[in-house]
């Protein structure tokens, strides 16, 4: 039994079943006081009524008895998922987290969130990242027809992709951490991060004069299985679960 484990970036998709099949094989064999899911549980969120496309998964089957045998599961949104916070609570048997949260861990104060909010770096992506969480804009997209709403978060998708390729091409530092980021974090009294987004499983640390922030990170999962951190007696491991 871990106190805590920690996944991020699963990305669940209906086009891709056996990548939730894998996840769902983890959930049934999981034993952990808590669950913290660091974002992108979902490749796409369009709302509540998405739900409906995994039933027959397992998913929400797993979750469901996970939570029943006494696990506690938290779920920050991602950058892919963020309307999870738009989501009614009934639909997760889970609670759904803002996108940061705090907790103590031997380090001292240990933050949470996805990741993306840390790649400050990438001047487009920070805009757009403003823009998209406005409220306005979020209810105008959530009071779209499903399928348009699906159409449109596909779309996005496929420009993501190429969006964040060329930009690994053209200038790699993009897509790292800003120095700036974490040099807050310290100021703010925080010790440990432990994060996704960036799709790479790593622990490094960084220092200004004294002061040390210890970062976890957490990679992106496949239809073969992904990796987990957990949280056990005082010190944080890395794992891998296959299929």
């Amino acid at each position: 039994m871990f106190d805590a484990v920690f996944v991020s970036d699963i990305h669940l998709s209906t086009d891709v079943p056996a990548r939730t099949a894998v996840f769902v094989s983890f959930l049934r064999r999981l034993h952990t006081r808590k669950l913290y899911i660091l974002g992108d549980l979902f490749d796409f969120w369009v709302g509540g009524d998405h739900a409906r496309l995994f039933h027959g998964s397992g998913l929400f089957d797993a979750l469901t008895q996970l939570r029943a045998d006494g696990t506690e599961i938290f779920i920050l949104p991602g950058n892919r998922d963020f309307l999870i916070s738009n989501t009614a609570p009934h639909i997760f048997p889970a609670e759904i987290l803002p996108e940061t949260h705090t907790i103590n861990s031997p380090y001292g104060r240990t933050l949470l969130l996805h990741g993306d909010q840390l790649l400050l770096n990438d001047v487009g992506y920070t805009l757009f990242r403003f823009c998209s969480r406005q409220k306005v804009l979020r209810l105008l997209y959530l009071s779209l027809p499903l399928q348009l709403r699906l159409g449109i978060a596909r779309i996005m998708r496929q420009q993501s992709k190429t969006a964040v390729k060329r930009k690994r091409n053209k200038n790699p530092r993009i897509l790292q951490f800003s120095r700036y980021a974490l040099s807050s974090l310290l100021r703010q009294g925080f010790r440990c991060v432990v994060c996704g987004h960036i799709h790479r499983t790593s622990k490094f640390c960084f220092r200004v004069g004294n002061d040390t922030l210890h970062i976890y990170v957490l990679g992106q999962w496949t239809q073969n299985g992904g990796d987990f951190l957990t949280l056990n007696s005082g010190r944080f491991v890395f794992h891998t679960f296959k299929a």
